[in-house]
């Protein structure tokens, strides 16, 4: 992966499975909205681009964070990882809630 290879996401943080996947439910979310100037590929690309991004952006606060913890006293540390841990959970979750609407159709 060339972002694994740039130092800027690690091996095995994100998959080309995980990209992919992303960019095919942006892309059935967000078909209405495809310029209609652009073809099929170059659209998926600039979904893929916005995907990478987002993975970097999450990367970059999550040393954020890392560093505050390290800044942090023992037990501190420990509840707030344990909030953290928590919301990862629930984003993990509301993000499979949305991949799931997409098996009941919309008429498309």
């Amino acid at each position: 992966m060339v972002l694994a290879s740039s130092n800027r996401l690690a091996v095995g943080q994100v998959t080309s499975d995980d990209l992919v996947d992303e960019v095919l439910v942006r892309a059935w979310e967000e078909f209405d909205h495809c310029p209609a100037h652009w073809g099929l590929d170059v659209w998926l690309v600039s979904l893929l681009d916005e995907v990478v991004k987002g993975y970097l952006t999450i990367r970059e606060e999550r040393e954020e964070i890392e560093h505050a913890l390290s800044e942090l006293e023992p037990p501190q540390r420990l509840a707030f990882a344990h909030h953290v841990e928590a919301h990862d959970r629930q984003e993990a979750c509301k993000r499979r809630g949305k991949g799931l609407q997409l098996t009941k159709g919309d008429g498309r």
